[in-house]
C-alpha cells in the first residue's frame, strides 16, 4: 500500500539517474491514465496541498508526512524534496509527485510504454539526429537552474552514455528508461511511527508470518 511505504517509493526516486527522473516526471501526465494508483496519488497530493495551489512546499511536504505518521529531521524532508524536484524551483507540482511514487515497473508491461519512451526521445531529439546531446540536454532544464544547467546536463550525458561518444543514443536511452529497480520496497516503512498505523501495524506483522503478540515472546 501507497501509505506504508511514501520514504522508500521517494527515495527511490532519488535512486535513479538525472535524466530518468526528468524524463518520468514528464511523461507522467499521461502515464497518469493507465495506472491503477493514480486515485491514491491524487489523493495524496491534495492532502499535502493545503493553499490549493497545485504544487507542494517544503512546509506542506514536511507537516504532511508527519501527519501521515512520518518521523524526519527537517535535513531529511529537504534531501526527499530535492530528490523529487527535478526543475529546481522548490516545489513539487502533481507530474513530479507521481513519477516519483507510482510503481514504474507496471507501467513498463503497458503497451503504450514503447510508445511513450519512443515519443520522449525524438522531442529531447532536437536537431533529428538519432541522438541527444550535451546541447539538447541544456535545453531540456529549466532556465530557473541558472548556471547548474550545463552540470546538470553533463550529469545526465555521463550517466547515461555508457560508450562514452558524447551522446545519448536510441538504445542507450532506452537501456536507461527499462533499468529494473534495485531498490527493494517492502510494504511495512520503519519510518512510520505504529501509533500512526493503528491495526494496520498488527496487520504487517501478521502478513510477515506471526502475530503482534508473538513478537512480543
Amino acid at each position: 500500500p501507497l501509505q506504508r511505504s511514501i520514504i522508500q517509493r521517494l527515495q527511490r526516486f532519488g535512486t535513479y539517474s538525472f535524466l530518468k527522473q526528468v524524463v518520468l516526471s514528464k511523461i507522467a501526465e499521461e502515464a497518469t491514465k493507465f495506472s491503477a494508483m493514480s486515485p491514491h496519488i491524487f489523493d495524496f497530493f491534495n492532502s499535502l496541498d493545503k493553499d490549493q495551489s497545485g504544487f507542494i512546499s517544503y512546509d506542506e511536504l514536511r507537516q504532511g508526512l508527519s501527519q501521515a505518521g512520518y518521523q524526519l529531521a527537517d535535513s531529511e524532508a529537504q534531501q526527499l524534496l530535492s530528490a523529487v524536484d527535478t526543475d529546481g524551483n522548490g516545489v513539487l507540482d502533481m507530474n513530479e509527485i507521481f513519477a516519483s511514487l507510482v510503481d514504474w515497473d507496471d507501467l513498463h508491461k503497458d503497451e503504450k510504454w514503447p510508445t511513450w519512451c519512443r515519443k520522449m526521445f525524438e522531442k529531447l531529439d532536437i536537431d533529428k539526429s538519432g541522438a541527444i546531446d550535451l546541447e539538447e540536454l541544456t535545453k531540456l532544464l529549466p532556465p530557473n537552474m541558472k548556471g547548474q544547467r550545463t552540470v546538470n546536463a553533463l550529469r545526465m550525458l555521463r550517466e547515461v552514455d555508457t560508450n562514452g561518444d558524447g551522446k545519448i543514443s536510441y538504445e542507450e536511452f532506452m537501456q536507461m528508461m527499462n533499468a529494473q529497480d534495485e531498490f527493494e520496497l517492502v510494504e511495512f516503512d520503519s519510518r512510520l511511527s505504529s501509533d500512526s498505523l493503528g491495526d494496520s501495524f498488527s496487520d504487517a506483522l501478521i502478513n510477515e508470518g506471526g502475530s503482534f503478540g508473538d513478537s512480543l515472546d
